[in-house]
């Protein structure tokens, strides 16, 4: 108990836009979909589901700071509960561009 830890996690890994996705949309050219940008507003239901598995493994979240563009900041503490061993979450993978 009393432990603390501080996670910063890239943004693109719990949000739900995906870059270059190929979409057909009735408007297919030589039988391929259109390559689009697609970015969306950030989808907190998979960071709610990391929270939920964080709170399984036997931590609280005490701060979380969204204020920055690439990353999130998390702190959480740990509480006296038990682990729940069967607790899984998995992230997306990180996207970056090569420049």
């Amino acid at each position: 108990p009393d432990g603390k830890l501080k996670i910063a996690e890239v943004r693109s890994r719990f949000e739900s836009g995906v870059i270059g996705e190929e979409e057909s949309n009735g408007k297919s050219k030589g039988g391929k979909g259109e390559f689009t940008y697609s970015k969306k507003k950030s989808d907190d239901s998979l960071l709610n589901h990391f929270l939920d598995v964080m709170n399984q493994l036997g931590f609280n979240s005490t701060k979380m700071d969204k204020s920055n563009k690439m990353f999130l900041l998390m702190e959480f503490e740990k509480i006296g509960k038990k682990p729940d061993k069967d607790a899984t979450f998995t992230a997306k993978p990180c996207i970056y561009k090569r420049r």
